[in-house]
């Protein structure tokens, strides 16, 4: 009976195969500490050159 019903499956065309796919991403903005640590050494970086007078 189950081999019936196998091969009545395998023949059916509207049976379509269902494919679940799951990750997590962190977006780099979430991670405020490194954003502020970028934003700090742009801020110092951009101070020393006008202090300093060098562009």
């Amino acid at each position: 009976a189950n081999l019936l019903q196998i091969s009545e499956l395998i023949n059916d065309k509207s049976v379509k195969p269902v494919i679940y796919d799951t990750f997590n991403t962190s977006s780099a903005i979430n991670l405020k500490w490194i954003f502020f640590l970028i934003l700090a050494m742009i801020t110092i970086e951009w101070f020393l050159r006008k202090y300093f007078g060098s562009y």
